[in-house]
């Protein structure tokens, strides 16, 4: 729409730039016109806000949890270990280093950053 309506501004003939933009010509016409704003929404004022209206609503955990019963587990929570609560910024990057010197040895290194590894119930330490 933006592209349109500069094109019309530089000159371009209105139904010209209604075809090559694939905007519908009354459209066009109303937004050039200033009969209706750009982005503007026709029909009645909205109840929620933009902000509300990306919420999750009252009853969407439940819904959830029935679309996904099949994949879900109750699970009872545990306690951290010692190891677990005592982790430092220096201790964190310095296992990243070791992981990393790892994939480097097994030339592993270059694995899509965006795949996900899970080592749940498996010998990987996973404490810094």
């Amino acid at each position: 729409m933006a592209n349109a309506l500069s094109a019309i501004k530089k000159g371009v003939v209105l139904r010209a730039a209604s075809v090559a933009y694939e905007v519908p010509y009354s459209t066009l016409n109303d937004k050039r016109d200033g009969k209706s704003q750009i982005g503007a929404k026709s029909g009645g004022k909205s109840v929620l806000s933009m902000e509300e209206e990306n919420l999750p609503g009252r009853h969407w955990l439940d819904a959830f949890m029935k679309r996904h019963s099949s994949e879900l587990a109750a699970r009872v929570p545990q306690n951290l270990s010692q190891r677990r609560t005592d982790v430092t910024e220096v201790k964190l990057r310095a296992w990243f280093q070791e992981v990393e010197l790892h994939l480097k040895n097994k030339n592993v290194q270059d694995v899509d950053g965006n795949r996900v590894f899970n080592c749940y119930e498996t010998a990987a330490l996973l404490n810094p």
